[in-house]
């Protein structure tokens, strides 16, 4: 019984017509190609090519879980797939869009007194004063700082 379920399981090969594989390899070889597009393209490739999870899992050294799944996205979703980013991942943002417009504008259309352009830090003062929040565009300012800005204002 425990012998079965050791057994490898037998899997067709992905099937790649010459464009996909094509363009494929090209990602791979390509120098800008983010490094895990370029390990779903290699377990693709791979996967095309006839070889079984297990041994892409061992050779690449990853997941026999991460095979599976990118060998079943891609037959289902096709090449492009490989790009895509599951919603949910990433950081997440740390300011809305309607914030980062009203820094943007700030930025473009104010000077700061006394300056000819705003800094992280003399822009993050100005909006503490102003809103009375901490902004964390640049971490916390200390003590020392806001009496370096003070004396650079008068």
């Amino acid at each position: 019984m425990f012998y079965l379920l050791c057994m490898p399981v037998a899997v067709s090969p992905l099937q790649l017509d010459d464009a996909d594989a094509l363009k494929v390899r090209q990602w791979l070889s390509a120098f800008g190609t983010p490094q895990q597009v370029a390990l779903r393209c290699r377990i693709v490739l791979a996967a095309a090519e006839g070889e079984s999870d297990n041994a892409i899992a061992q050779r690449l050294q990853i997941n026999r879980k991460t095979v599976a799944l990118w060998r079943a996205r891609c037959t289902q979703e096709g090449v492009k797939s490989l790009w895509e980013i599951a919603p949910g991942r990433g950081r997440k943002p740390t300011y809305g869009p309607e914030k980062i417009q009203e820094i943007v504008e700030t930025t473009l259309r104010a000077k700061p007194k006394g300056r000819t352009q705003w800094s992280c830090r003399s822009l993050a003062l100005a909006r503490r004063a102003l809103f009375g929040e901490v902004d964390r565009c640049c971490g916390s300012i200390s003590e020392s700082a806001r009496a370096g800005h003070r004396a650079l204002r008068r």
